[in-house]
């Protein structure tokens, strides 16, 4: 014998019934165990409690089990009952539900089946019976009926919201919290966009909740059939002879939904449609219909702004709506395809972290995976599903520079340490459209390091610390970022600008180094390349920078004090590691070489000094060569003139001759030996012009070199 436990609601006894009817279909002796409902102690832990509804029916007729003949099957009840099930397994014909679909079942001859069946396999081609079997009585109640009548003249829908037991927390932990309001909500917002003039029926166990929640005309809350009348919300779902849309409501991840099936219930209970059959492997069954969900696929392509040559060696990420990175790739000339990986109806952005050499960071593209499959960006769809990023390539002739420079600092000093920090440009002030690669700022043992970001057009630009992926960083409780989110400007006029960015840690870090170190600069005057007269008192002026442009200055402006022509030093003390450029600077801190100088300087050692752990301390001397530019150069050199004795007339003639020469004095017509001194003078001019201005070249030069590093 076979015996079907019955329980739970009206929903749940309809499938058990079907099963049993099932099973005598196929000349199995099948009953219905029905003392669930007579005995109140087996739902003392049910949160609502239930009647079996089975009998509202009209002439719905079904054998029940005895107690005996229960107990043939599971055993007595009690320690005795327990105690002979144990030592006896094999006399225990308790089978439980434990997966959607047994087929094994309807080989068994002796069993007591628990659970709910709602696999429409079991019971498929026993349809028309059950249909026959299975009648709703037509309710006396005149709101059913007024009811009825309006469901069958417009596009009604039904919805059932089910409140009460699943709000139980035990019920909620194991649904998993599926009868959300977001679950109802889209459901709703789905079957509006495909048919927009719906009007649904909402019937729940919690009324005052409907009407908190569902206000307005397009709702009916049906809710007066209370107790054994709530019966009649179920009502005859399908009729023969009309017509109706299947509509999947939600596809398993990765696959698009299926397309709607439209089809008619014949008087037989046989279904009329277009829809494509199979036939089930299991059961040999050749009348099942196919809903079938095709996988998502799309497909990303890196092109240059031409949309003819596909490029490589592109960085993308893509992110899901809560900005979540499903994955990170480089572009080669082929396309990268997600197949089966993006959710239907949900959407994405995709993003270029950094551009080819040569080529422009494009602009984010979000898109949305419709449920058809189909791909749209803005509303309009993609062809073939294939998202096209196109890149500019970088501007010939654009001469936009931005320095950036990153500082490093804890509890006001400067601090050494091993990170890699990002930095991008953005075109907003929130630093949300990215408008530049990613770059990295590398504090290799150092306290600062810089970058540049070159050919910009002109414009306005923000600059901001990033993540790895050019997503804006935050100050935290670890870290207050200074000057994130800077505004700098691109000109005509001012093709350079620059930005520091500074990181105020607030917690001690394992890389932290803290080896100090000292830098002695030296400062000497000469005139002419020789040793100035020991008149001569001058006040010159040092600065260190970290950056070879000279915009990010530290420590304080130094002077170095020229007292009677002699050579003095200063230090700059307690510098972490790093790399320091050294400059000679006015009293402000603004480099000579951009300002009207009397002297040609010179450095003797690399102005860029680095200090690490096993390079503690340095030393840098730095020459200023009094030049004919310095008003005081007449003068100076009159005192080395006189140095060097007042008797030495030929001497002071010589400087007599240079000094009217300079002056633009012509000699005389006819005067030869004028004419040969003038020659010999303009000869030794030309040498000297020579060596100045290969001495400016080479300077220039090793300024550029500098620069360039």
């Amino acid at each position: 014998m076979i015996i079907i436990k019955v329980m739970g609601g009206l929903g749940n006894q309809m499938q058990q019934y079907a099963l049993y009817e099932k099973f005598k279909s196929i000349g199995k002796d099948a009953k219905l165990d029905i003392s669930w409902f007579e005995d109140s102690s087996m739902q003392e832990k049910v949160f609502a409690r239930r009647s079996l509804e089975l009998r509202q029916f009209k002439d719905l007729q079904f054998n029940t089990c005895s107690t005996e003949e229960k107990e043939a099957l599971l055993g007595k009840s009690g320690i005795l009952g327990k105690l002979e099930r144990k030592l006896i397994p094999s006399r225990n014909k308790h089978f439980y539900e434990s997966d959607i679909y047994h087929p094994e079942i309807f080989n068994m001859s002796d069993a007591y089946l628990e659970g709910h069946w709602a696999c429409e396999k079991y019971y498929h081609d026993i349809m028309p019976l059950l249909q026959e079997k299975i009648q709703f009585p037509e309710s006396a109640n005149s709101q059913n009926i007024t009811v009825k009548k309006q469901m069958k003249a417009e596009n009604s829908v039904s919805i059932h919201i089910r409140r009460g037991d699943y709000l139980d927390p035990e019920n909620e932990a194991m649904f998993g919290g599926i009868c959300t309001n977001s679950y109802y909500k889209a459901a709703e917002e789905y079957i509006k966009s495909r048919v927009p003039d719906a009007h649904f029926y909402l019937f729940s166990d919690d009324s005052v909740y409907l009407r908190e929640n569902y206000p307005g005309d397009e709702y009916t809350i049906v809710d007066w059939n209370k107790g054994e009348d709530s019966f009649y919300d179920f009502g005859p779902v399908i009729r023969a002879g009309e017509s109706y849309v299947l509509i999947e409501t939600a596809a398993p991840d990765g696959y698009a939904y299926a397309k709607n099936i439209t089809f008619t219930v014949n008087e037989d209970g046989t279904i009329k449609t277009d829809a494509e059959k199979i036939t089930d492997k299991e059961t040999g069954e050749d009348d099942i219909y196919l809903v079938k969900d095709d996988v998502t696929r799309v497909s990303v392509k890196k092109m240059d702004i031409t949309g003819q040559k596909e490029v490589a060696g592109a960085r993308f990420l893509l992110k899901d709506k809560d900005g979540n990175v499903i994955e990170s790739w480089m572009s080669t000339t082929e396309a990268h395809v997600f197949e089966q990986k993006l959710i239907a109806s949900e959407t994405y952005t995709l993003t270029e972290i950094t551009a080819p050499s040569g080529y422009e960071v494009a602009a984010d593209i979000t898109f949305t995976v419709n449920k058809d499959g189909t791909v749209s960006v803005d509303g309009k769809a993609v062809d073939g599903n294939e998202i096209i990023m196109k890149d500019e390539t970088t501007p010939v002739g654009e001469e936009g520079k931005l320095v950036v420079s990153k500082l490093v600092t804890f509890q006001g000093r400067n601090q050494a340490v091993n990170r890699t920090f990002y930095v991008a440009l953005f075109s907003d002030a929130d630093c949300t459209k990215k408008v530049s690669n990613v770059k990295e700022l590398k504090c290799e043992g150092a306290w600062s390091a810089y970058t540049v970001f070159e050919h910009l057009k002109d414009g306005t630009y923000y600059v901001a610390e990033t993540d790895e992926e050019g997503n804006k960083l935050e100050s935290s409780e670890a870290c207050k970022i200074e000057g994130n989110g800077t505004k700098c400007a691109i000109t005509p006029t001012q093709k350079t600008a620059y930005a520091v960015i500074e990181n105020q840690l607030l917690i001690p870090g394992d890389d932290f180094l803290n080896t100090l170190h000292d830098l002695t600069v030296t400062k000497n005057v000469t005139l002419d390349g020789n040793p100035i007269s020991d008149k001569y008192n001058g006040t010159f002026y040092v600065s260190l920078f970290i950056d070879p442009y000279y915009t990010n200055r530290i420590d304080d402006v130094k002077a170095l004090q020229i007292q009677n022509g002699k050579s003095t030093s200063v230090s700059f003390t307690d510098l972490a590691d790093g790399t320091y450029y050294v400059a000679e600077t006015d009293k402000d801190g603004n480099p000579v070489e951009n300002t009207d100088f009397g002297f040609d300087v010179t450095y003797d050692g690399d102005i860029a000094v680095s200090f690490t752990e096993e390079n503690t301390d340095s030393a840098l001397g730095i020459t200023n060569n009094m030049t004919e530019r310095n008003p005081e150069y007449d003068k100076y050199l009159k005192e080395k003139d006189d140095n060097n004795g007042d008797n030495d007339k030929n001497n002071t003639s010589n400087h007599s001759s240079n000094k009217t020469t300079k002056k633009g004095k012509n000699s005389k017509t006819g005067d030869y030996s004028h004419i040969l001194f003038y020659a010999a003078l303009a000869a030794a001019a030309l040498v000297v012009g020579s060596a100045e201005m290969y001495r400016r070249m080479h300077r220039a030069a090793r300024r550029k070199n500098k620069h360039d590093r």
